[in-house]
């Protein structure tokens, strides 16, 4: 699944702008 590196990526700068 390329998605979930897509996702992982979203993951990080999601906790980065908390």
């Amino acid at each position: 699944r390329e998605s979930f590196s897509k996702e992982k990526k979203l993951s990080g700068l999601f906790k980065g702008h908390q």
